[in-house]
């Protein structure tokens, strides 16, 4: 049978990127597939939106942030295999096929693409084929929609909720400390909404990206303090 992939899309007020998010999962070549909306208490018309498509929907009543959305999906959801895209980005319809493809080639645990910026900028971030533990220590290696295994989640646990930025790098540092392998498709398949409203330009914008870095270095005493 088939392996089921679980697609979460956080949002918080993004109801008018949001159809554009659900039809690229909608679109995918691979057929099952699981589309969890997980909604962070949105004051717009997000689950009017939602609700008009083949997905699950989930509300929270009161604003958690996004590590805490996202690990709403991972209790949620019934995939062998997951990823969270953003209510803002899209996806090829090709990802998700390939992604398992590539996962069962080289026995990986974690599947990235290079990711193409659209929107105010137009550029593609490529990533190292086969990124290591200590690559991750230098910086983030994969895009945040990255596709990992259950056995990832169940091994090292959720998004850490402690964090309201790099939430998804410190995951990737925790599960390939646990030894999980990270390999990358050389195909631009991730599509990266740049706007001003984006978390990282607003990092950026109010001088605050040395220190969400700080932060996440925090939680990771034994990777990054601990010579």
């Amino acid at each position: 049978m088939d392996s089921k992939v679980t697609v979460g899309i956080p949002t918080y007020n993004y109801a008018h990127y949001l159809p554009e998010a659900i039809e690229s999962v909608l679109a995918q070549t691979y057929a099952n597939v699981e589309i969890i909306v997980l909604d962070d208490a949105s004051t717009d018309n997000t689950k009017e939106i939602a609700v008009k498509y083949p997905v699950k929907y989930i509300r929270h009543e009161k604003n958690w942030g996004l590590a805490a959305t996202r690990n709403t999906g991972l209790k949620v959801g019934e995939g062998d295999w997951f990823m969270f895209l953003d209510a803002d980005d899209k996806i090829d319809k090709d990802l998700i096929s390939l992604s398992l493809q590539y996962a069962n080639a080289k026995k990986a645990d974690i599947v990235g693409v290079w990711q193409k910026e659209f929107g105010d900028t137009d550029f593609v971030h490529y990533f190292h084929p086969e990124p290591t533990h200590q690559d991750f220590i230098m910086g983030n290696k994969i895009n945040c929609s990255s596709m990992f295994s259950r056995k990832v989640y169940e091994t090292i646990g959720g998004y850490d909720e402690r964090l309201t930025a790099y939430e998804d790098w410190q995951f990737w540092l925790r599960a390939t400390k646990a030894g999980f392998k990270v390999v990358t498709i050389p195909l631009p398949l991730f599509y990266y909404r740049k706007h001003k409203g984006s978390m990282i330009d607003k990092l950026i914008e109010d001088g605050l990206r040395d220190k969400a870095f700080e932060a996440m270095k925090d939680t990771l005493p034994d990777i990054y303090y601990d010579k």
